[in-house]
């Protein structure tokens, strides 16, 4: 993938320089929204890394709302990124932010994902979540 460089001797993992490289790229529009990835076997051929360590970076993107998969087609960048007022703030969808959900009689207990999350977000998704809850 061009502009993509992971140096194997930086204290960041190369998880860690993967991810970051794409979602910034992302962000900042170099990979356009709708645009198609190659398969995680190509990119990891071409950058020269595990396929275990691509899929777990598309996996991030795809939770935190940058990417999403098609069926039999492939992963896509995310349309409706929101670039306004001063700056990434997000996906303007209200995706679901949980990506664990562990009930007890006491409460609900959320585990979010990494990365830049709204309050309204937040808020988007336990209001979801809501909808499929029996109480």
């Amino acid at each position: 993938m061009c502009g993509v460089i992971i140096k194997k001797d930086k204290s960041a993992s190369q998880y860690r320089q993967l991810y970051e490289q794409l979602r910034d790229r992302i962000i900042r529009g170099e990979i356009p929204a709708s645009a198609r990835l190659a398969s995680t076997r190509v990119l990891a051929r071409e950058l020269r890394l595990s396929r275990a360590i691509m899929l777990e970076v598309i996996e991030q993107l795809k939770v935190e709302g940058y990417a999403h998969t098609r069926h039999s087609s492939g992963t896509y960048i995310a349309e409706g990124l929101d670039y306004s007022a001063g700056g990434w703030t997000g996906p303007r969808t209200h995706a679901p932010v949980a990506v664990e959900i562990s009930g007890q009689t006491t409460g609900l207990h959320l585990v979010l994902g990494y990365g830049q999350v709204r309050e309204q977000d937040i808020a988007g998704g336990i209001a979801l979540l809501k909808q499929y809850l029996v109480v």
